[in-house]
């Protein structure tokens, strides 16, 4: 469930299905909140693929109202490289391979690392750990977001935004 100021304003849904060496992981949201004297919407999908623990394809679109940047962006791994088009552009990263995801950190904590690979905005992103149990990822623009793990599992996701605090708390 998302909440903003103590209230539910939302859905996420995070999946992982797995056949073999290759892993799909998915992440849906689905948000509408009354925000001053604006009503909001906002919804985001993203789902990669991963073949050996490599990311090998993915997907991301971010949609809005209100003069919300909308994002559509994909990923493909061509060879010892990456080919990245976010909405219309096409750069490529060199980077043999690539490990750990945006998405991953909704199954497992990002210990040791320092960088995430966001689909959503074709970069890599800045892992910040807080604590034994915490993780600020940072994004462009200035907004961050902090995982919090309990038991080595995602218990809370809390995104500083320019508007306020947005919190999506796991529900077993």
């Amino acid at each position: 469930t998302v909440y903003h100021g103590g209230k539910s304003i939302g859905t996420m849904k995070v999946t992982r299905k797995q056949s073999g060496g290759k892993v799909v992981r998915e992440l849906k949201t689905d948000t509408d909140a009354n925000i001053m004297v604006a009503s909001i919407h906002a919804e985001s999908e993203l789902s990669v693929l991963s073949d050996d623990e490599v990311l090998t394809m993915g997907i991301a679109y971010r949609y809005g109202n209100h003069g919300a940047n909308d994002i559509h962006a994909n990923i493909v791994r061509l060879g010892s490289k990456y080919q990245v088009e976010r909405n219309g552009v096409v750069v490529n990263i060199d980077v043999p391979k690539i490990e750990f995801c945006m998405v991953d950190m909704y199954f497992k904590e990002p210990k040791g690392l320092t960088q995430v690979y966001s689909s959503m905005h074709g970069d890599f992103l800045p892992v910040k750990k807080l604590s034994e149990t915490q993780y600020e990822v940072g994004f462009p623009g200035g907004n961050t977001t902090i995982y919090i793990y309990k038991r080595g599992e995602i218990d809370a996701v809390e995104s500083n935004l320019s508007f306020g605090k947005i919190i999506s708390k796991r529900t077993w």
